[in-house]
Order: structure tokens, then sequence, then C-alpha cells
């Protein structure tokens, strides 16, 4: 009884064994062979024994062949089969080596964990060639003491890119704004990151991972001007289907202290007049959507265009100067600032007498005034003064008092 119960257990254990053998294979065979079993071929040698190595898209008549797959080569960051000193005519490496002269790898979609070894590959392995040595090696059928086994998994399928967009639609230079990415199969996925302009002028590109990458924004050329600068991104997969996607547009702003530029006047340059990075043309006008600032030679002008809506003709412009902030921000419990300006009215050399006579209320409109408006929110600090220090100098006085009573007071218990 004892000797039948050793026998089935024996059995049992070599159908659980054979339960999760792999049935795949992969051989060493002619091209033509490989192909025209309808198998993919994972590399190429240059003969069944004693061989040099290349990749699947070489010329090598002889091919390690595989009957599973998807047939991908691609390099997805474990299914390495063997490293070789070139794409083509190479000597081969065992894979889990690294070394600084074999850095080109063979790969095959659904070869995980390719290993080398001199005893038989385990039960979830296949053997996939063998090899003369480590590294400097030649491939071979059979027959080499160094054999390369590698676990089997379903085949990868292709990431596929549904979206892209950035994280925010407006960000400032030097600050840095989120490359998001959705798609199916994409976990992992090594991505090519490449951003345009707004003309579709190519500006940067880097290699990330899905699903979203940090870019520090930049304006390209920023250094000739301080207008805003509008990007967008296409993002392509590595491999795996090199799925490709392209999101909106983001708007990098310059990195200005808007709180010295409260009007056109404060400009203190062409560039920073025209492009109007802080967005203050037309603050003291009763329309600014018409506003803009423009330069004068020396000086920065709030400027007020009119146009007629049928024929885009000029009628006018209203120029406010001389304008003067009051600021009154540090009273509490709420400060304002006060705006005072001087106007005057210009009409358009297209704009005959009749055009004038049409549109007289606009000089009207175009007056000297003020006008106050409630400052920030913001918090006020109290400032650090000699009174400040008397008391922090009091407060540490105090405590290296009390702490020299208590240690008086330890020392005196322990005597007693």
């Amino acid at each position: 009884m004892k000797k039948e119960l050793i026998i089935i257990s024996g059995l049992f254990f070599i159908l659980i064994s054979l339960g999760f053998a792999s049935a795949e294979t992969c051989y060493v065979t002619t091209y033509a062979n490989c192909i025209g079993n309808n198998h993919n071929v994972a590399m190429r040698l240059s003969a069944s024994t004693n061989a040099h190595g290349e990749f699947s898209t070489g010329a090598y008549a002889s091919v390690v062949c595989c009957d599973f797959g998807n047939g991908s080569t691609s390099c997805t960051g474990d299914n390495a089969i063997i490293r070789l000193s070139s794409t083509g005519n190479a000597h081969l490496e065992a894979p889990e080596l690294v070394t600084n002269y074999y850095t080109q790898l063979a790969c095959y979609d659904s070869l995980i964990r390719c290993r080398d070894t001199i005893s038989n590959c385990d039960v979830n392995e296949i053997g996939v060639l063998y090899l003369s040595d480590l590294t400097n090696a030649h491939a071979s059928a059979s027959g080499y003491s160094t054999r390369i086994c590698c676990q089997v998994v379903p085949p990868y399928e292709d990431c596929v890119l549904t979206s892209a967009r950035w994280g925010n639609d407006t960000v400032i230079e030097g600050d840095g704004v989120y490359l998001i990415l959705e798609g199916v199969n994409c976990s992992g996925a090594n991505i090519d990151f490449e951003i345009y302009n707004e003309s579709n002028a190519f500006m940067t590109s880097f290699t990330g991972t899905y699903a979203e990458e940090l870019w520090i924004a930049q304006r390209f050329g920023g250094e000739y001007d301080y207008n805003n600068r509008i990007y967008l991104f296409n993002a392509t997969v590595v491999g795996l289907g090199e799925s490709q996607t392209q999101s909106g547009l983001l708007t990098v702003t310059p990195d200005i202290d808007c709180g010295m530029y409260l009007t056109c006047s404060d400009y203190d340059s062409g560039a920073l007049c025209l492009s109007d990075p802080c967005l203050v043309a037309g603050i003291s006008a009763p329309n600014p959507d018409l506003c803009a600032c423009e330069w004068n030679i020396t000086d920065c002008e709030d400027v007020c265009s009119v146009t007629d809506p049928d024929s885009g003709e000029g009628i006018g412009r209203c120029v406010y100067t001389n304008q003067v902030i009051t600021n009154t921000c540090e009273e509490e419990p709420v400060g304002f600032l006060t705006f005072t300006w001087n106007a005057s009215w210009i009409w358009d050399e297209n704009c005959d007498a009749q055009c004038q006579i049409d549109n007289a209320y606009l000089v009207d409109g175009c007056r000297s005034g003020s006008k106050r408006i409630e400052c920030p929110a913001q918090i006020l600090l109290p400032f650090f003064n000699i009174y400040n220090f008397i008391i922090a100098v009091l407060a540490i006085a105090f405590v290296y008092v009390v702490m020299g009573i208590l240690k008086r007071k330890k020392i005196k218990i322990r005597f007693e």
C-alpha cells in the first residue's frame, strides 16, 4: 500500500509539472521555414552553430523563431533575450550582464526575465538558444554549455493613447505644469513628448512615462519681448504600437512682478508697453475692452481706439496720460488705489467732418478724471523693530532663569 501511494504521488507530481510547463517554443531554423510556419522571428543568426547575431530586421538566413506572441521586437524593459555588441554581425552576451560594449538588446514581446544557466530551464521557462560564453560569445542551436532560458507571458497589448491635456490652461514662465495622458494598456509605457508653438513650429522634446510628466514652462525666444507664448504637445508611445495624441493649448506668461505696473505709464520700455503682460490697459477707461498700451518714443500711453463697426475704418482714439496713483493700501481696515489721469481725444485721419459730427459723443466720453479701487487682499506683517528685539531677549532670559531654578531644586532633592 505504501509503495502504491508513492507511485501515485510521483505520477501526480509529473502531471502537475507538465501542467506548468510552457507549451510555447523558440527554436533555431531558417527565415523561410519560420515564416512558412506562420511563426515569428525574434532575432537573426549568421548560422545554426558558432554564429554571430543581429536584430530581426537584419539579413542573416538563420533565425531564432518563436511559435507564440504577436511578433513585436520592441524592448519594454524586461523582455530582452540577449545583449549584442552592435545591431548586426555582433558578438553576444548574457542578458543579465551589463558591460560597456554590449549595449544593443534583442527583445521579443512575450519573453521576460531571460537568464543564463548551465543547467536545464525551470518548468515555467523555455530554452531559446545557447552561448559559447557569458560575454564575447557565439550562439548555437545546441552544444554550448551556457543556455538562455526565458519565461513566457501573454504578448503585450499595444498602448493606445486616447487623450492628452495640460494640467493648467495658463502657467507662469519657470513654474511647473503637468502633461497628462489617458490611454488603454499604457501603464509604465515610455512616451516621447514634443512641444510646439501655436504655429506648429517645433520647440523642444523629451522622453517620459505614462500617465503624466512635469515640464518647467519656458517662453522660447522670451528674451526678446514680454509677450505670452502659446504651446501644445504631441505624445507618442515608444514601441508597443507607437500610438499618438495631441493636447490643447497652454499659455505661458512672463515672470513679472505686476505689483510694480498698475497703469500703462508704469511700463518703462517699449517691449513691456506693447505686450502689456500685466493687462493694465484701460484701467482708467469707461470701456477698457477698446484699450491698449502704446509706446510713444519715451512713454507708454493708455490708448483706447474706436473703429466703425461696418467699414472697419478708424474713427479716433482717447489717449490717457499723466496718470497718477495714490496708494493707501496699508491703511486699515481696507486701503484703496486712486487713479487720476488726463485724457485727450484724437480723430483718425479717415474720419471726415460728417464722421466727426456723427461720433461727437465719443469726445464727451474721453474725459480727464479719477477712479478709486479697493486694494488686493494682503496680509500686513509687523516689522521686527527694537521693541520686538527687547521682548525676545527678555523671553529667552526668563526661560534660562526657570531652567536654572529647576536644576537647583533637583540637586537639592538628590542630596536630601
